[in-house]
């Protein structure tokens, strides 16, 4: 069965936008929407209902940017992981519906990511427009990859990643 969700200003239960840029299901069967300029939105198939995150200049524990280019649930741990186009990284936390965000004053090589994969140990590899960065989760720590390290250039394209099965990551460049 198709189902047309559409952004209506006048009610707070729809989709906050029409430019919808990534979506992923996690593991609870919820699904996660990135738009651009209209935050994070999560669907419940269950109730049909649209909870929203967006940002908010006065709040930090919110979102840190309404363009949203990547959405990412770990595979372990079930963490939800946003990335922007302009606000670096956030973590989700679902317990309290709070963000906190890693940006280029935390180490990460560029606040605009373009995707996110992650390897066998658990860190995130993060494509931005300055390089590729490897986050570890549990040091909250970045080692960042550009093209003095053999990347073909710093650049990258929005959701152009792959992680294979032999665990090898490919990204798209520019």
């Amino acid at each position: 069965q198709l189902y047309h969700y559409r952004y209506h200003p006048n009610d707070p239960n729809a989709i906050n936008s029409n430019d919808i840029r990534v979506i992923i299901e996690d593991h609870l069967g919820m699904l996660w929407i990135g738009t651009y300029g209209g935050g994070l939105n999560q669907y419940n198939p269950s109730s049909q209902t649209f909870t929203h995150y967006t940002t908010s200049k006065n709040n930090q524990n919110t979102i840190s940017n309404d363009i949203i280019t990547a959405i990412f649930e770990s595979s372990g741990t079930h963490q939800l992981w946003i990335g922007t186009f302009g606000g670096g990284l956030n973590r989700f936390d679902r317990t309290t519906g709070t963000f906190t965000s890693f940006r280029e004053k935390h180490g990460l090589a560029n606040d605009v990511i373009k995707s996110i994969e992650e390897d066998q140990e658990g860190k995130l590899w993060i494509s931005t427009l300055k390089g590729i960065s490897k986050f570890d989760p549990d040091t909250e720590t970045f080692v960042n990859y550009t093209s003095s390290d053999g990347l073909q250039g710093n650049g990258f394209n929005l959701g152009a990643s792959c992680l294979a099965q032999n665990g090898a990551m490919y990204f798209g460049g520019t």
